[in-house]
């Protein structure tokens, strides 16, 4: 689904990071502040995961739209 997240209560600045049920990366919001509260963050396409990571971590590690993330250890 299209699930929508927004920073209500974040004291610091996360990336959210939208993934397919095959591991591939759909889309990204990088760094979002807290101030961006009451905005709802939702990806343009269905997704069956969602990860939120510290603010930077995206980028740090070369993700994209279309990386491919290996979820075999979490299935």
């Amino acid at each position: 689904a299209r699930h929508g997240f927004w920073m209500k209560e974040m004291k610091v600045a996360i990336d959210i990071v939208w993934i397919s049920a095959q591991g591939t990366i759909v889309h990204i919001e990088h760094e979002l502040a807290p101030s961006t509260y009451p905005n709802v963050f939702a990806p343009p396409q269905p997704a069956r995961y969602v990860l939120e990571t510290r603010a930077g971590y995206a980028a740090e590690h070369g993700w994209d739209l279309g990386t491919e993330l290996d979820l075999t250890a979490y299935e």
